[in-house]
């Protein structure tokens, strides 16, 4: 399980999956777990907030490697509709952010 190994490489006692409910271990481990995605995909949003929900080795699985930069040709690619459910939420909220805060967050 991610969420255990994570917690592990964090340094953090483990106590089953009720760890995530502790909210400072679920920030730490999300946040860091966040980053690892961001870094695995070179930086490219939508492949890492896919990976959040999916796993990364299905992200990889659809691209193939590929780097597909537009995001709805990798949409189109993902074959989860809870997916892609999940990927528009959060592009959304970037968006509304971002323009809140008049800038890229």
């Amino acid at each position: 399980d991610i969420c255990k190994r994570l917690n592990t490489r964090l340094g953090m006692q483990w106590k089953g999956k009720n760890t995530l409910f502790i909210p400072e271990k679920n920030i730490k481990i999300g946040s860091f777990y966040t980053s690892w995605l961001l870094e695995t995909f070179n930086y490219y949003f939508h492949y890492a907030i896919a990976s959040y929900n999916v796993g990364p080795k299905i992200v990889q699985k659809w691209i193939k490697g590929d780097i597909v930069q537009d995001l709805q040709v990798f949409q189109d690619q993902v074959v989860y509709p809870e997916t892609n459910e999940f990927l528009n939420k959060v592009l959304n909220t970037y968006e509304i952010y971002s323009t809140i805060y008049n800038e890229d967050i």
